[in-house]
């Protein structure tokens, strides 16, 4: 230690090879050394302390360090447990500037004792902390990342599930790779991401512990997959303008921008903006509504899924398909679909309770397995464009009381509208019955009002085939009887 001076409860001092030092956890760092200034090989940091509590780090010689690469702890090397702190310094022994740390260094804690506790960057020299660096490891303080650091690569931190504090990315940083910190659930500070970051990979903040308000940067252009699923108390206040790009066939998701403005009453969207990423909102608690501009052409899976809070929304008239699971679990009240529509995926609505209303759109053709199962749908009328319902598409709706379905309908899968137990009136209008795909006309699967206690007689259209009719009125209709209607 080469110069130690007190500063209104605090002190300044350099760091070689160790440093022994009273001061508290989480350790806070401010750095105050030019990076670019050469001559100084080491670094000055200040620690605020406020309880004596010993730091004392693992020396530099001890690292196994070469060409500026820290590759964890020397194999020769038995570290005891009077160390509390592992140190990633500013240089090497012989003044090399450290720049790297290698993938999996410290990986499971690898080569440290017990007793380490601490993680401390010093200096400004480093800009890559490596895949799996330091997974897993027990660090129980906050850590402060220098402001050199340009990447942080896939699952950096993660699992380490017992630091704290907040996450602080540089304004120099400009990547994080998948799952940097999934699973480090005692985070419990805010979240402030630099203004330079580009990429935030997939279940990058996935279940931490993070709070308060973010700002996502103009310079992001990327967002991954699930990035801050299980992440309820963070405020998403502006997310940035930023262009797509695609994540490749292994994860066919698009990683593009989302809702700029996701917090209180109608978020806008850049309208540049082509598709939104899959789940990367799922479970935001605070989101109450969304507007979709007309370029969203790809809503994304699973996007709004489990946002109880989120009883808005304003579709895109580019969209050709409300994919699964969009709205899964959402608070909305009425949705209106755009003509632009065709279909509608698998569970794209299940388990919206509030939800009262559906506005058809013109073109809806489909609407796949599941679609609006469990439901808050009073009234259901299906328009002459649809030609396939799924399987479960409308069960369990429990306050659904009619169904009304028309003409041109090719086919309805098994129990479509099975246990609606407050359901008492359905007809169909002009609606033919078929035997097979050669002919024209509805195919029905059977039990398709299976446990739907309160419905006593089903409506048909005046010159309705009553044969046909009766052979599915003991497969299909439960045995349900069938009355002609003018």
């Amino acid at each position: 230690m080469k110069a130690h001076k007190k500063n209104k409860g605090a002190f300044t001092f350099l760091i070689s090879s160790a440093a022994t030092v009273s001061c508290a956890t989480p350790l806070i760092i401010n750095e105050t050394t030019n990076r670019n200034d050469s001559s100084e090989s080491e670094v000055s940091s200040t620690f605020t302390s406020t309880s004596s509590d010993e730091v004392k780090a693992i020396p530099v010689s001890y690292l196994d360090i070469r060409e500026g690469k820290v590759y964890g702890i020397k194999s020769d090397v038995t570290i005891d447990e009077s160390y509390n702190t592992l140190g990633i310094y500013a240089t090497d022994e012989e003044g090399t500037p450290i720049t790297h740390i290698s993938d999996r260094a410290f990986l499971n804690g690898r080569g440290l004792p017990s007793s380490v506790k601490n993680l401390l960057f010093t200096g400004s020299n480093l800009v890559y902390i490596g895949q799996e660096s330091f997974r897993n490891c027990k660090f129980n303080n906050e850590i402060i990342f220098p402001m050199s650091v340009v990447t942080i690569y896939t699952y950096a931190f993660k699992g380490c599930d017992e630091i704290t504090g907040g996450i602080k990315i540089p304004n120099r940083t400009t990547y994080l790779g998948n799952g940097v910190f999934d699973g480090c659930t005692s985070l419990n500070g805010e979240l402030y991401l630099g203004n330079h970051l580009q990429n935030i990979g997939y279940e990058c903040f996935q279940l931490t512990g993070l709070i308060g308000e973010v700002n996502i940067p103009d310079s992001v252009t990327n967002i991954g997959v699930d990035c801050f699923w299980g992440c309820p108390n963070l405020i998403f206040n502006k997310i940035g303008e930023y262009e797509y790009s695609f994540a490749g066939p292994s994860y066919n998701q698009w990683l593009v921008n989302v809702p700029k403005e996701i917090v209180g009453a109608a978020p806008e969207i850049d309208p540049n903006t082509y598709g939104l990423v899959n789940a990367v909102f799922q479970k935001q608690y605070s989101l109450t509504s969304v507007i979709l501009p007309d370029s969203i052409e790809n809503g994304g899976t699973s996007t709004f899924i489990d946002n109880r809070a989120l009883k808005d929304v304003k579709l895109s008239e580019s969209m050709t398909e409300i994919r699964y699971g969009m709205f899964w679990g959402s608070g909305i009240e009425e949705i209106t679909i755009p003509d632009s529509v065709i279909s509608i995926g698998n569970q794209a609505f299940t388990e919206t309770l509030l939800l009262k209303e559906i506005h058809w759109g013109a073109n809806v053709q489909s609407i796949e397995e599941g679609a609006f199962k469990d439901s808050g749908i009073e009234a259901l009328v299906l328009p002459d464009s649809i030609k396939t319902v799924g399987w479960l598409s409308f069960a369990s709706c429990h306050n659904l009381k009619s169904i009304i379905v028309n003409s041109n309908i090719w086919r309805i899968m098994s129990s479509a509208f099975e246990c609606n137990e407050n359901l008492s009136y359905v007809e169909f209008t002009n609606v033919t019955i078929s035997y097979s795909d050669d002919e024209e006309g509805l195919q029905v699967w059977p039990d398709l009002f299976r446990k739907c206690p309160s419905l006593e007689q089903i409506y048909i259209h005046a010159d309705a085939d009553l044969v046909r009719w009766n052979i599915a009125k003991i497969t299909c209709f439960c045995s349900i009887d069938l009355v002609k209607k003018s």
